[in-house]
């Protein structure tokens, strides 16, 4: 069959479906639109001359991408009449979210092509009424960084069905579980096997059919098809489909290990327990959102492991084979990877995000760019099963102008405060006095911390964002949004450690100043300035906020969380050099100045002891930004997670090739960055359990 295929994606899978189609014996005849970059591997004529090919095809295959440059170009193809066309829109959003998916969607509902989607949402209009057009779901189509080899085999079915030219009834991946599974020398089944190998060679589970039973028999497969086997993503299940019989050696003792090696999990799991692998991110506050999330579900029944998310993840997820992994979001080009892998693994992949995200007024303040830094440039509805967030504001934004779906974004409350609600964790940490003279500092005077805002100030513009990227396609520029927020966090940074200088010169008698670096930024910067200054200001980005506020007894941020931690312990802040005051309301929960005199002022005026934030904003944080500030956010998300994991009835398992090796800390680790340690882990784990009894006994006495 000769098969006109036209798109304008970049998406190497596009060149895998043509080779796979090339391999079946027909005619893949390729042009590009767009003027974006080409998928790799194939052969591909000028758009100009597509219709051309169309006249001489008997079948055509468009190819859409609403990621990549020109995903309109179906509309001005010259379209042969006579000649089928499918579309594939696979590699549109589940919902409309721009005016380019809007047209694929008239023009899918006004033509009534075949359609090839991996929802039933794609084939939906705006009432959310299902085209009325000959389709093909494939479900994890995308789901993966190498399409299937079943999808690819079942994507050929549809061309040949809507051309008239099969007569295979079903797909071929409808008859996999009889293939595996039922008895050799079926004639029912061995029929079947035949037609399927016939048409579609690469479909390896009709080939262990017919066989598999020799292959058994004698112990040992044949050169042609163990590289079948090898080229599928999913092979494995027919080496093991050969186990339904006798089976000789070598191969039964092959196959035992294999089965083995695929499902045993290290270390071996608890009966009757299901195993969660939770995230932690960068040192910060994000230890205690997952610290208690863990004490949560292991109450539920479950067993847990806790990992940094910068250190060795695909080994974890290799090595402990967890049914679900909870991790930050999946929107950088390396998380959206590390979804793929846990997600070729049938691994439940729920993302907690780590930050609270956008209002419904930040949204509106901020443009497409700085849109797109919270939504991120790939679709990752396939690979994230549920998004846990903490306000309804944001979840709601989420689900509406983002990838995910409505129900599978939740807002569950403010995670992130629930520590401090439980109570101080003063008396289970070193003394105040012992903590200031571990870094120098006189324990008689009292403690100033400024918490940066400039994440961004030591990156590459080229690379500081990586959802600010352009389109699929397009050569790779520099976004001048990003420039200048690069320029920002260079500017605030060097206003900040200008007036904290001056603050030196000035309150050093009276005050002690501590410097905290937001993630991402380098030490070096700042204490290469404090060493050259004679400024005796440590810089702490190895320690965690709810431990290092223990020891504070102020707070200068530029619009930071941190300042409503503060709150919640009786600290007061202010706000300086907030570059972006209009942006979030958390910018105006202190008060606020510009000057580095104004804020000398607003500290000589200060009360210590006691929170400065406006409770009209604590009242609009908490309704819109953050949610629930209760305690149990931390206990509704476990709860999500359960519910979740439950629903999915997934089996996690490691693919052949890949190698278990056990955890270790590697000596490599860049400490002074935060990554998170095994051992704090522990002895936090501890003081959160105490916390949280105490809590509990607190609301049951309430309730009395």
């Amino acid at each position: 069959m000769r098969i006109a295929i036209l798109t304008n994606s970049s998406d190497p899978r596009v060149s895998a479906q043509i080779t796979a189609y090339t391999q079946m014996g027909h005619d893949c005849l390729c042009h590009h639109f767009g003027g974006g970059e080409t998928p790799p591997g194939a052969m591909w004529g000028p758009s100009n001359a597509a219709g051309e090919a169309c006249r001489e095809a008997d079948i055509i295959l468009a190819v859409v991408d609403s990621l990549c440059p020109g995903p309109r170009f179906v509309q001005f193809v010259d379209m042969p009449a006579g000649i089928p066309l499918v579309m594939d829109i696979g590699r549109t959003s589940l919902k409309v979210r721009n005016e380019d998916e809007y047209a694929i969607k008239q023009f899918v509902l006004r033509h009534r092509p075949a359609v090839v989607c991996r929802s039933v949402r794609q084939l939906e209009d705006l009432e959310k009424v299902c085209f009325p057009v000959q389709a093909m779901v494939c479900r994890d189509m995308l789901e993966f960084g190498k399409m299937p080899e079943r999808v690819l085999v079942d994507t050929a079915w549809f061309l040949l069905r809507v051309a008239g030219k099969t007569a295979l009834a079903a797909p071929p991946s409808s008859f996999l579980r009889q293939l595996l599974g039922k008895a050799w020398g079926d004639p029912v089944m061995t029929e079947t096997a035949r037609s399927i190998a016939r048409e579609f060679p690469l479909f390896a589970p009709a080939r262990i059919y017919l066989e598999g039973e020799a292959v058994a028999r004698r112990g040992q497969m044949d050169e042609g098809l163990d590289r079948l086997l090898e080229r599928d993503h999913e092979g494995w299940m027919s080496r093991l489909s050969l186990a339904r019989g006798a089976v000789a050696e070598p191969m039964a003792t092959e196959l035992a290990q294999l089965r083995c090696h695929l499902f045993s999990a290290t270390p071996p799991r608890e009966p009757g327990k299901k195993r969660i692998l939770l995230c932690v991110g960068r040192k910060q506050r994000d230890l205690f959102i997952v610290l208690l999330l863990r004490l949560w579900l292991e109450r539920m029944g479950y067993e847990t492991y806790v990992r940094p998310s910068l250190n060795r993840l695909k080994e974890s997820l290799v090595e402990l084979l967890p049914h679900a992994v909870v991790w930050g979001e999946r929107t950088t080009p390396f998380k959206f990877e590390l979804a793929q892998f846990a997600r070729a693994r049938n691994v439940v992949s729920i993302v907690r995000r780590e930050e609270a995200g956008h209002t419904y007024s930040s949204w509106e303040y901020a443009d497409e760019g700085r849109r797109s830094w919270w939504i991120g440039k790939n679709d990752y509805s396939d690979l994230v099963d549920l998004e846990v967030m903490s306000g309804p504001e944001p979840a709601d934004v989420t689900s509406t102008f983002g990838y995910m779906p409505q129900e599978a974004t939740i807002s569950v409350g403010a995670m992130l405060f629930d520590i401090y609600r439980m109570g101080s964790l003063g008396p289970y940490l070193p003394s105040k006095e012992a903590y200031l003279k571990q870094y120098g500092l006189d324990p008689e005077k009292p403690v100033m911390i400024f918490c940066a805002r400039w994440a961004h100030a030591d990156r590459d513009p080229a690379t500081a964002i990586p959802e600010s990227a352009r389109k699929k396609g397009r050569a790779e520029q520099l976004d001048p949004m990003v420039e200048a927020y690069v320029g920002m966090c260079k500017k605030g940074r060097a206003t900040w450690l200008d007036a904290l200088h001056r603050l030196y010169r000035e309150m050093g008698d009276r005050w002690n100043f501590i410097m905290r670096p937001h993630p991402g930024e380098r030490v070096e910067a700042y204490e290469s300035f404090f060493k050259k200054r004679q400024m005796k200001v440590p810089v702490i980005m190895d320690e965690y906020m709810p431990v290092l506020l223990s020891c504070v007894d102020l707070i200068i941020h530029a619009g930071s969380t941190t300042a409503l931690e503060g709150h919640f312990l009786s600290i007061p802040a202010l706000s300086f050099a907030d570059p972006t005051p209009e942006y979030l309301p958390i910018s105006r929960l202190s008060p606020s100045c510009q000057q580095c005199e104004e804020l000398r002022e607003l500290i000589n005026g200060v009360e210590l002891g006691r929170s400065n934030a406006d409770e009209a904003v604590v009242g609009e944080i908490t309704r819109a930004h953050y949610g629930d500030i209760d305690g149990l956010a931390c206990k509704r998300a476990a709860q999500a997670i359960h519910e979740e994991v439950l629903k999915s009835r997934r089996v996690p398992f490691r693919l052949p090739s890949d190698t278990v090796v056990p955890y270790e800390e590697g000596k490599d680790q860049d400490w002074i960055f935060g990554n998170v340690r095994l051992w704090e882990v522990e002895r936090y784990s501890s003081i959160v359990s105490q916390l949280v009894q105490q809590y509990e006994q607190k609301l049951s006495g309430a309730e009395q």
